[in-house]
């Protein structure tokens, strides 16, 4: 994953690039409620819908416990589309005894020049705002935020396997 953002820096004139974290809702709770075996069965589902589900062109892995990263080479309108398209594909999802599955997704732009270790803790960033606001929903970081994500902020780029 660290070699995808890499390749996927921009630079002026470069086609734009977006960040999506996404975070499945409430897992622990789902999972201390219907057991692990259910918890797993919920994130293998979870990864295979948002695989089907992710626009061609997008790369999506897994960067730990309950949490994805999709890199969308898209502007952010098309990319938060793209999300959204995700996300309502998701909740569409039922388990143990019809429980819903939701996902909150946080999208960052990648600004020309940024790292992108900083537009991943700006998505990260807007993930917590879409936990903060209800759950179930995608927030896009403000534009003007990517200078300010404070560094302790940032989620690790290690890829724990793909989705």
């Amino acid at each position: 994953m660290d070699e995808w953002f890499d390749a996927q820096a921009p630079d002026d004139g470069d086609e734009p690039v977006a960040v999506a974290v996404i975070d499945i809702d409430r897992f622990k709770q789902f999972n201390d409620r219907f057991g692990h075996d259910v918890g797993d069965e919920v994130l293998r589902a979870v990864a295979t819908c948002l695989d089907r589900n992710r626009p061609s062109a997008a790369r999506l892995a897994r960067l730990g416990g309950e949490e994805f990263v999709a890199l969308l080479p898209k502007d952010e309108a098309s990319a938060l589309h793209s999300c959204e398209s995700m996300r309502l594909a998701i909740s569409r999802l039922t388990f143990a005894e019809s429980e819903a599955v939701t996902i909150s997704i946080g999208l960052s732009q990648a600004m020309p020049g940024e790292p992108m270790g900083a537009v991943l803790r700006r998505a990260d960033q807007a993930l917590y705002q879409a936990k903060e606001r209800g759950r179930n929903r995608c927030e896009a970081a403000a534009v003007g935020d990517y200078l300010a994500v404070p560094a302790a902020r940032a989620p690790s780029l290690k890829l724990v396997s793909r989705a």
